[in-house]
């Protein structure tokens, strides 16, 4: 299942003048494999960085003035998707190195088998 954010950020304590602490929810927590793929994006900004959002739960947290609050929703948003992209071909390529393991280990017994059926009687 995709992370993604519900909902518009939210200013939930002034941490300056004309700055503010805001949080972004998302539809669940996010596993450490993905955010490292969210902290690495190809896109950034000087201003919106991902390494300045912090992780709660299911919560992300940024400190912003109010101009630039839809560059960093932008960018949110953009992180997540690529995120997702990325952790979706982890996922593939797990589940592929699974699969061939499991032929490998299946040649492997399929091989002892005719091996043990051929010396049977000996």
């Amino acid at each position: 299942m995709d992370v993604k954010r519900n909902g518009p950020p939210r200013a939930v304590r002034v941490a300056g003048q004309n700055i503010y602490d805001f949080e972004v929810t998302l539809n669940q927590e996010p596993n450490p494999n993905w955010i490292a793929f969210f902290r690495n994006p190809s896109e950034r900004s000087t201003v919106c960085v991902p390494r300045l959002l912090r992780f709660e739960g299911s919560t992300l947290h940024f400190r912003s003035g109010q101009e630039d609050v839809p560059s960093w929703i932008s960018y949110i948003d953009s992180w997540i998707a690529a995120a997702n992209t990325a952790y979706a071909e982890l996922g593939r390529r797990a589940r592929e190195s699974e699969e061939r393991e499991r032929l490998f280990q299946q040649q492997h017994e399929a091989e002892l088998l005719e091996i043990n059926e051929r010396f049977k009687n000996l």
